[in-house]
C-alpha cells in the first residue's frame, strides 16, 4: 500500500483534530516583527498578534526553503514515497511555488501540487476531502484527481471588521474599501476563480453583511449535502451562534467544524473577522 503524505501550509487553517489524525504536515508561514521572527501557530499565537494591533502590524512571508526542506527530509524519513502539496491560492501566496523548488531536491519522492484558489478554511476543506481519500485507500492518482475535481465546490465567505488590515498587507485583491469605511459599508468577501479576492456583496453594517453570509451559504449548497468550516479571528461567541443558526436553517450538513484563522492570515483580517467555508458534497 502506497504512503502518501499530505504537506500544506498553516494558512489553511485546518482543525487542529484533523491534523492529528494525519498524514498531514504543516508548513508554517512566517510572521515577522521587528525583534524577531515567528512560526505561524508555533510559537506564536493570534492573541498575541491581534494584542499588539493597531500599533504594531507585522509582515508575513512563505515558509523558508531551510524549514521547507526539513519537513521534506521528515516525510521521507517517516517513510513516504508521495507527497500531495495543498495550499492557500498562489494568488496570495508565494508558498506553493516555495515549496516546489525545495521539492526538486527530492528525487526519491513523488509530488503533486495543488493549487486551492481559495483561502483559510476553504482551502483546508480540500485537505481534509484529500486525508479522508487517503484514509479510505485510494491510490495517489486517484487522491489528486479526486481533490482537483472538488476545487470548485468548495467557498467561503467572510467579513472583517475594518479592511485596514488588507490593505496595509497588500492583499486587497479586487476589493476596494477606502471610500466603504468611511460609509460603513462592509463587503462580504471571497476567492474568485483565480483565487483573489473579491467582493461577493457589499452591505451597510455588520448585522447585514452576517446576515448575507448565511444567505450566500445557503445559496453556494444549493439543495447539496456539505460539509461546513466555521472560521474566527477573535469572534469566538460569534461563531457559536453562526454555528447554532447554521444547525437550525435547514441545510443538509454531514460535517460541522470550527477553526480558527491563523496568526499569519490574522495579520491581514484582524481581529473581527469571521467566515463560514463550505464544501459540496454531492
Amino acid at each position: 500500500m502506497e504512503k502518501i503524505a499530505l504537506l500544506v501550509d498553516s494558512g489553511t487553517d485546518v482543525p487542529k483534530a484533523v491534523i492529528e489524525q494525519g498524514p498531514i504536515f504543516i508548513a508554517p508561514l512566517n510572521i515577522h516583527y521587528t525583534e524577531a521572527t515567528y512560526q505561524d501557530s508555533v510559537n506564536i499565537t493570534p492573541e498575541t498578534v491581534y494584542q499588539q494591533m493597531p500599533d504594531r502590524i507585522p509582515t508575513t512571508s512563505t515558509p523558508s526553503g531551510e524549514q521547507i526542506h526539513g519537513i521534506l527530509h521528515k516525510i521521507k524519513a517517516d517513510g513516504y514515497q508521495k507527497v500531495i502539496v495543498i495550499t492557500i491560492s498562489s494568488g496570495l501566496s508565494g508558498t506553493l511555488n516555495a515549496i516546489r523548488m525545495q521539492a526538486e531536491e527530492f528525487d526519491n519522492l513523488e509530488f503533486a501540487f495543488i493549487d486551492t484558489k481559495n483561502i483559510s478554511v476553504a482551502s483546508g476543506l480540500s485537505v481534509i476531502y484529500a486525508a479522508s481519500l487517503i484514509a479510505a485507500g485510494d491510490d495517489f492518482q486517484t487522491v489528486v484527481a479526486k481533490t482537483e475535481a472538488q476545487l470548485t465546490n468548495n467557498k467561503i465567505f467572510f467579513y472583517v471588521d475594518t479592511l485596514m488590515y488588507l490593505i496595509k498587507g497588500g492583499r486587497i485583491g479586487r476589493v476596494s474599501g477606502m471610500v466603504g469605511q468611511l460609509l460603513n459599508i462592509k463587503p462580504v468577501i471571497s476567492c474568485d476563480e483565480s483565487g483573489i479576492y473579491y467582493p461577493v456583496a457589499k452591505e451597510r453594517g455588520k448585522t447585514k453583511a452576517l446576515k448575507k453570509i448565511n444567505q450566500l451559504v445557503h445559496d453556494f449548497a444549493e439543495n447539496h449535502e456539505v460539509d461546513i468550516i466555521i472560521v474566527n479571528a477573535d469572534t469566538k461567541e460569534l461563531a457559536e451562534k453562526m454555528r447554532e443558526s447554521l444547525q437550525s436553517s435547514g441545510l443538509k450538513i454531514r460535517q460541522l467544524l470550527s477553526s480558527e484563522v491563523s496568526p499569519a492570515l490574522g495579520v491581514h483580517t484582524g481581529p473581527g473577522a469571521i467566515g463560514i467555508a463550505v464544501h459540496r458534497v454531492n
